[in-house]
């Protein structure tokens, strides 16, 4: 799968010290921000990747990798009301 993901904030700076794939690219949005674009075929450790970062991370593509971190997002958020 290619993926997309949004990075802001400090966690823009951290992800590009790493190697996520052989094909990763960046697309400096502006100063802090930034667009990883690179395939995988591991979802669960991206899912995990995206998730560690908070709110500093927004997946883009693809939609079922988007689909299933809203989902995920959703059901965190509705555990703290229970």
């Amino acid at each position: 799968m290619k993926y997309e993901i949004e990075v802001t904030g400090y966690a823009s700076y951290w992800i590009k010290d790493h190697k996520w794939a052989d094909d990763q690219t960046f697309e400096d949005i502006d100063d802090e921000d930034v667009i990883i674009r690179f395939s995988s075929c591991q979802f669960a450790k991206v899912m995990e990747l995206v998730l560690s970062l908070g709110s500093s991370a927004k997946p883009l593509a693809p939609k079922s990798f988007v689909d299933k971190w809203k989902e995920e997002v959703t059901a965190m958020f509705e555990s703290i009301n229970e």
